[in-house]
């Protein structure tokens, strides 16, 4: 952490916006069929590859009081095996990547 308080790898997010859409495609009713149902796996799994530090980050979610890790909210409302895998160990995002998260 730096001494603001805030992650370092927050820092290299260039853009916001980033960090905001991930905490949306999450931030879903867990007891709402309807909600669950609008689960956008895909979008999610993109997202995790593309900064695996997020799943490492507690978030503030609609339908969950406090700061939660991705994972309660991926687990809560039913996401994939896929998706929880990627959240509970994100270094295997980074499988067949190299320093800078090429191909």
């Amino acid at each position: 952490m730096s001494m603001w308080g805030t992650p370092a790898f927050f820092k290299q997010f260039t853009d916001k916006r980033s960090v905001n859409e991930f905490q949306s495609l999450l931030d879903l009713a867990p007891y709402s069929k309807a909600e669950r149902n609008s689960f956008q796996n895909d979008e999610v799994l993109r997202a995790i590859r593309a900064c695996p530090e997020l799943s490492q980050t507690k978030l503030k979610f609609t339908h969950v009081s406090g700061l939660v890790f991705p994972l309660f909210m991926a687990v809560s409302i039913g996401a994939s095996t896929e998706v929880i895998e990627l959240l509970a160990v994100p270094d295997e995002a980074l499988e067949g990547t190299d320093e800078y998260r090429r191909t």
